[in-house]
């Protein structure tokens, strides 16, 4: 049992919290983007990714250890929760380092908006994951 109560063990609650705490640390760099302080907005963009690289070593081996089980249901609704939020966290943090770390894309609104997007919707799927096999 983890430390938030769940069946999860430490490391899904410590990856949740994470992954939570990153997206928080995001939404406080838009707003000092929008208050055009980019030099924070940077800062907190790049303590995310941290996070996220942080988590994502975790989800990894999680996901790992679990593939042959996911794979041999993959068309239960546990399992393509956990495809889809793995797929789409891959490439929402392949995008966000890249952002973060000025490689290969150029930083105008757009894309850092759809990044930010992504990025939400692998959180949303995450969470909904995590209450899937550990909550309900």
């Amino acid at each position: 049992m983890g430390f938030l109560g769940t069946a999860a063990g430490w490391q899904a609650d410590t990856t949740l919290l994470l992954q939570v705490a990153g997206f928080i640390i995001l939404l406080s760099g838009i707003m000092h983007a929008k208050k055009k302080i980019f030099l924070r907005h940077f800062q907190m963009a790049r303590i995310t990714v941290a996070l996220g690289i942080i988590s994502l070593i975790w989800m990894v081996t999680s996901l790992v250890r679990s593939f042959q089980i996911i794979s041999s249901h993959v068309t239960a609704l546990s399992s393509f929760l956990t495809l889809a939020h793995a797929t789409i966290g891959v490439f929402a943090m392949t995008a966000g380092i890249l952002l973060a770390f000025d490689r290969l894309v150029i930083k105008t609104k757009a894309p850092m908006r759809t990044v930010f997007i992504i990025w939400a919707a692998a959180l949303f799927l995450g969470i909904i994951v995590y209450i899937r096999y550990y909550i309900m």
